[in-house]
């Protein structure tokens, strides 16, 4: 009877003490992760490649997932096949705020600059540094599904520039 009350004990214990948790299975859980990153997730659409081509040049920008956090792109343009602009792209949200890293060769002394986006509404994400000599803005929106209409802004000897690039998707 000894044994019996002291393997009732023990299984008691192993049965009530050892909680199961299924916390990572809760739809909460889920939720979370998957609205962590919604900021950055509003901006998939950018994913694959993007080319314009005109008789004077040509030009293409691509973007990749790296991880759930960072999206990573490559833009460039050719003249009668000689480069004459290109940059890396970083898109990488931090907790809640979503950075733009651009590093155009040859600019800045291939240093990155950062711009943070600022507004996202209605399907136009506009990233900003206004400490930045040009652009101060960078402007990215989807008109549509196979379309990116993007332009860089900002002022340049106290007069407003704007560049404008319209990039289709490539299939």
């Amino acid at each position: 009877m000894k044994y019996f009350k002291l393997a009732f004990c023990l299984l008691c214990v192993l049965v009530f003490g050892c909680k199961n948790d299924h916390t990572a299975d809760t739809p909460e859980l889920q939720e979370e992760t998957t609205t962590t990153f919604s900021s950055l997730n509003s901006l998939d659409w950018l994913i694959g490649e993007w080319v314009n081509e005109t008789e004077e040049e040509f030009s293409k920008e691509s973007w990749k997932r790296l991880n759930d956090s960072t999206l990573t792109g490559f833009s460039y343009t050719k003249v009668a096949q000689d480069t004459v602009f290109a940059e890396t792209l970083k898109l990488q949200q931090i907790e809640q705020k979503v950075n733009l890293e651009v590093v155009a060769f040859g600019q800045n002394n291939d240093a990155p600059v950062n711009f943070t986006l600022v507004s996202g509404n209605r399907g136009t994400y506009t990233f900003e540094n206004l400490a930045h000599d040009f652009p101060q803005r960078i402007i990215y929106t989807q008109p549509t599904p196979d379309v990116i209409h993007a332009w860089i802004e900002g002022e340049v000897d106290g007069v407003l520039k704007k560049i404008d690039f319209h990039f289709n998707r490539k299939k």
